[in-house]
């Protein structure tokens, strides 16, 4: 198999993320995550009684925090 292929291979991260997925991203427990979502301190959709976060603002969100230190 070709290196082209390998990368043909490779799916697209999903544009969302779980709440367990985006705690694993940023390092941090799902209790904090879920706190922080509860103080309006992380950006988050709901959809029903489900909590989606966006892949890209929530990396957009990291690097202001990170510009702020």
């Amino acid at each position: 198999m070709t290196a082209l292929a390998d990368l043909q291979e490779i799916p697209e991260p999903r544009p969302t993320l779980s709440v367990p997925e985006a705690a694993d991203l940023l390092g941090i427990s799902q209790w904090l995550l879920l706190q922080q979502i509860r103080l309006g301190q992380i950006p988050h959709k709901r959809c029903g009684r489900r909590i989606l976060l966006s892949r890209s603002r929530l990396l957009a969100w990291l690097d202001e925090r990170e510009d702020a230190s």
